[in-house]
């Protein structure tokens, strides 16, 4: 399975964007982690929660400060990559794009669910 049949939609967001914004945005589209973008590249991503916390002590601030650095993965990519990455980087979710544009992004959540669903199998270890 490739990540253009997993992603999910999110926005791209301007690194000086200030947090409160970002999040009002954010629960107005019902998603919970964005891409950062510096120029016309991706910075980062952000969760809902990292904005929550950061709001507590400083709404105004840039959500650049924010970001966490992930590799950015094609969108015909296979799952497995995005899983791992997430494991690696202690991330809940990896930017995707197709050539040029931001796709989306893939979810911890969607890839549970997926397991959940029995759409991706694991592979029992041998003792």
């Amino acid at each position: 399975m490739r990540l253009r049949d997993v992603i999910s939609p999110t926005l791209g967001i301007r690194d000086d964007e200030p947090a409160g914004r970002t999040l009002e945005r954010m629960r107005s589209f019902d998603i919970a982690h964005v891409i950062v973008t510096r120029g016309s590249a991706i910075h980062g991503v952000v969760s809902e929660a990292d904005l929550e916390r950061a709001c507590t002590t400083n709404a105004e601030g840039p959500i650049g400060d924010l970001a966490t650095e992930v590799p950015i993965l094609d969108s015909e990519a296979p799952i497995e990559d995005a899983a791992k990455l997430m494991r690696e980087r202690k991330v809940g979710c990896v930017p995707v794009v197709e050539g040029d544009a931001i796709a989306g992004v893939v979810t911890i959540e969607k890839l549970l669910d997926l397991l959940g669903q029995g759409v991706v199998q694991t592979m029992r270890r041998r003792r």
